[in-house]
């Protein structure tokens, strides 16, 4: 059901609530929740107001400067707590409040993966090997790489709090060892090995 605005919606409900409409029959009609309506027929006889004023309501501690702000610390330094980018905001704010505006733009704690530090001097001599070999014959090249999995690691889970995963698990859990390669073309061929790959085995 639909109302014109938050004035018509409450009146309604105060009618149906003298009619002897329950809760949960009003609830359904003006999808609001049973203690919504509790609070709107409470205020009618305490005689107070149905509808909020404009601008009455909890005043936002973070303006879009502070989190402005936020979105570039992190952006600067990702591993900062919440508790150092509140301390370093102009208003007193807890670290649960900048959490929740991190949620809310759906951004969440995760684990770095690494990424190899290059120097300006590694940047310009791949620039410069990507430049000559730009005409370079691809169809010639094989591909070839290597890599190992181990096998029934741990994984991520929910649980309630305090309460563990376990997940059995040997000390040393078996490595599965594979060997690819591929070309221009498509893949060439993918097979298990185990021990070191020497040069004479990987040719």
């Amino acid at each position: 059901m639909t109302f014109l605005n938050t004035k018509t919606r409450n009146e309604f409900i105060i009618d149906k609530k003298k009619e002897g409409w329950t809760n949960d029959e009003i609830s359904k009609k003006v999808k609001l929740s049973v203690r919504q309506i509790q609070n709107i027929w409470r205020a009618f006889r305490n005689k107070k107001p149905i509808i909020r004023k404009p601008g009455s309501g909890r005043k936002k501690v973070l303006t879009k400067s502070h989190k402005a702000t936020i979105r570039n610390t992190l952006a600067a330094n990702p591993y900062k707590s919440t508790d150092e980018i509140a301390q370093g905001l102009d208003v007193e704010v807890s670290s649960r409040t900048v959490n929740r505006y991190l949620q809310s733009i759906k951004w969440s704690r995760k684990k770095g993966i690494k990424k190899a530090v290059l120097t300006s001097k590694h940047k310009d001599r791949r620039l410069d090997w990507a430049k000559n070999h730009m005409k370079f014959k691809w169809s010639k090249v094989v591909f070839t790489d290597e890599c190992n999995f181990e096998l029934n690691q741990c994984r991520y889970g929910w649980a309630p709090k305090g309460q563990r995963i376990e997940q059995e698990s040997l000390s040393h859990n078996p490595i599965v060892e594979v060997w690819g390669s591929m070309s221009i073309k498509g893949p060439v061929i993918f097979t298990f090995y185990e021990g070191n790959l020497k040069a004479k085995e990987y040719i």
